[in-house]
């Protein structure tokens, strides 16, 4: 058994998969593996792929999909290959520190036990040169330990991302990721930190996460039809932490993360580049649905990121979901001239 295996789930990402994969390279660990899941790419992708694999094959092992299945699908595949004690993954246009790995595995050595490791991530931006962060000196900030069970709101701060984390193999469901929904990282990531119950915390950003920001902005701006995936991913967090048996006892905690994820949807929307009365008839909707699925929440008067919320309606009765979801897409698809930016 490897001490590590990590995934690598690759779409038509020709242009940065070299430096994610020289990162890989870079680690400071002796005993690892890259599964790399090749998700029927159109570019030239498959061909760094094989280069890699020819180069280091005791490293490096790939699988090409015949046709696209999405980044869940890949991840689950990936995880049937992998034989490593503990599992990380990383998306394919993004990179990592070269002590990452190192640093991660060194801290369960430390404390025996320990099931899932967490690090900071740090945004950069798409034309980056990934070299000068894999090989820079980090601050050497001492790890940190924390018992979820005595501190339930450490949850609500930590990141809903995958990929800044490895966790020991035998956390995994047979297919812990949820095919064709966006956002699927939140739906595996807290209950599986909730099954760990302890989990290590090194505050060094050893992630990278690569953002162009104008792409960023122009897809804020569009309306999602894929909006609703979010009650699929928090239900998600309802139905494994059920099945895993730490629901009831982390029902609030479960609860704050379902509406804090929520309402980084309704902002989502209030960006939407529409007309205001159409996206105040969409986030009234949608803002009823949350509050029906997953009770009342308060905003702080001083919030000024969410004071669109104050104009929504206060009263909610029973909600029927589909009922909503029709009304919202009906009101989506009946959009024909959106505002000029």
């Amino acid at each position: 058994m490897k001490s590590l295996s990590i995934i690598v789930p690759v779409y038509n990402s020709e242009a940065y998969l070299e430096d994610c994969l020289n990162s890989l390279v870079l680690q400071d660990v002796l005993d690892f593996e890259v599964i790399i899941v090749d998700d029927n790419s159109s570019d030239n992708s498959l061909d760094i792929i094989k280069k890699y694999c020819e180069l280091l094959p005791d490293i490096f092992k790939y699988i090409h999909l015949d046709e696209n299945k999405g980044v869940s699908v890949a991840r689950n595949i990936g995880l049937k290959y992998a034989s490593g004690e503990y599992i990380g993954f990383v998306d394919s246009d993004d990179f990592i520190h070269r002590n990452m790995y190192g640093d991660m595995l060194a801290l369960t050595k430390m404390c025996k036990g320990l099931k899932v490791v967490s690090t900071g991530v740090q945004r950069v931006l798409e034309k980056d040169s990934s070299k000068s962060f894999i090989e820079s000196d980090c601050d050497n900030i001492s790890p940190i330990i924390i018992d979820v069970s005595k501190n339930p709101d450490f949850l609500c701060y930590e990141s809903p991302a995958c990929c800044n984390k490895i966790y020991r193999r035998d956390l995994f469901n047979e297919e812990p990721f949820i095919p064709s929904v966006k956002w699927e990282d939140i739906a595996f990531v807290y209950p599986t930190i909730l099954k760990a119950s302890v989990i290590g915390f090194i505050p060094s950003n050893y992630y990278f996460y690569r953002s162009n920001s104008k792409g960023i902005m122009a897809s804020c701006l569009n309306v999602n039809e894929d909006i609703f995936d979010i009650f699929k991913v928090c239900d998600g967090i309802t139905m494994q932490t059920i099945n895993d048996g730490t629901y009831y006892s982390y029902k609030e905690e479960i609860r704050k993360i379902q509406i804090i994820s929520c309402l980084d949807r309704l902002r989502e929307i209030y960006n939407w580049n529409i007309s205001n009365d159409k996206k105040m008839e969409i986030l009234n909707e949608f803002n009823k649905l949350i509050i029906s699925k997953y009770g009342t929440y308060t905003i702080g008067e001083d919030s000024e990121e969410f004071s669109f919320i104050k104009e929504l309606d206060d009263f909610v009765g029973t909600v029927n979901e589909d009922d909503v979801k029709r009304k919202v897409l009906s009101n989506i698809r009946d959009i024909s001239n959106p505002l000029d930016c």
